[in-house]
């Protein structure tokens, strides 16, 4: 039960297609398993295969934690070596094909421009512009455990993170964190431009939070 609802279910970066269609389309000699956690007592369904990244090949395990019909990636290690979130979510954009469509768009930059576009260079341009700014507004993502806000301009943003911790709201208020960064086309990234740590889709926006993929959606 608890495999069936990872292989059926839906990541937030990529809901048109199963985890089980991901894997598959990525991992290599995947093999699925599934146990009971004895330290956390949890249901894990974990899947060890290699992946093949720049025509280096590296043996992955990734694990699910199962909670009814919800689930979240748990663990992620990469040619034995453990991922954090930065690592995970790149992990994440890999199976969605969004690094390979970040790859592409590299390989592109170096490629002459037809005389068509050259023309119409100023309209691109201020076409992108215009794109860009349509992202401008605030994005927001509310459960039990964590109330989070984006608020977009330009080509910058910033973010409050209030923990729900139970002690009352006077002292979830008094704790809550802010951070910002860069807004590049439709990826946000931490100030130094180096870490992405969300991207934009339509109108709504895709980050992580405490190991697990959360969409926010823009308000009206």
């Amino acid at each position: 039960m608890a495999e069936n609802t990872v292989r059926t279910g839906r990541l937030d970066s990529c809901p048109n297609q199963s985890v089980e269609s991901l894997i598959n389309g990525k991992v290599q000699n995947a093999k699925w398993e599934n146990f009971i956690s004895k330290e956390t007592n949890e249901y894990i369904v974990g899947v060890r295969g290699d992946i093949s990244i720049l025509n280096e090949v590296s043996p992955i395990h990734l694990q699910f934690a199962v909670d009814g019909d919800r689930f979240e990636i748990r663990f992620l290690e990469i040619d034995k070596e453990a991922q954090d979130i930065d690592g995970t979510n790149e992990f994440i954009n890999y199976l969605c094909g969004l690094y390979d469509q970040g790859i592409s768009e590299m390989e592109n930059t170096n490629q002459p421009i037809p005389d068509q576009e050259v023309k119409n260079a100023d309209y691109s341009a201020d076409q992108l512009i215009a794109e860009s700014n349509s992202y401008d507004g605030i994005y927001s993502f509310e459960d039990e455990s964590c109330s989070v806000s984006f608020t977009l301009i330009g080509d910058t943003w910033q973010s409050e993170f209030l923990l729900k911790t139970g002690l009352g709201s006077d002292y979830d208020s008094e704790n809550i964190e802010y951070d910002g960064g860069i807004v590049n086309t439709n990826s946000l990234f931490e100030e130094s431009g180096n870490i992405e740590i969300g991207h934009l889709n339509g109108n709504t926006l895709i980050t992580n939070i405490s190991g697990r993929s959360v969409t926010l959606r823009k308000a009206q």
